[in-house]
Order: structure tokens, then sequence, then C-alpha cells
């Protein structure tokens, strides 16, 4: 995450969408580092293989 922060891209055009499903590995508490962030939206959701989190990502982007 802190070299796609690090970019040289305008911030206004980059966002990111970190999903958690259903890590056991600590990945959610990886993830967690970054709540808060302006610019990094973080789900976490039971595990459901690959669709569930290609959905999961769906609905906030709707909203842009």
């Amino acid at each position: 995450m802190d070299s796609l922060l690090a970019l040289d891209y305008p911030e206004e055009k980059l966002s990111l969408i970190l999903v958690n499903d259903g890590s056991t590995d600590g990945t959610a508490a990886v993830m967690d580092r970054y709540a808060g962030h302006e610019r990094i939206t973080i789900i976490h959701k039971e595990n459901g293989g690959k669709h569930t989190a290609i959905n999961a990502v769906l609905g906030p982007l709707r909203l842009i």
C-alpha cells in the first residue's frame, strides 16, 4: 500500500479498495493499519471466495 500511495500520480485519481476475504494469516491487521486513510476503503468479510470479494468491491464502486 505504501508503494501505491507514493506513486507519482494525481491523488484525486487514485483510491484503493482492500478486501479481506476471511484471512487468518494477519492480513486484517496489516490492512487495519490503513484505516482512516482518506484514499483507502477497507472491507472485511467472511471467506466466500474470489467472486464474493469482487462483489463486495462493486458496491462501493457504484457510489463513485
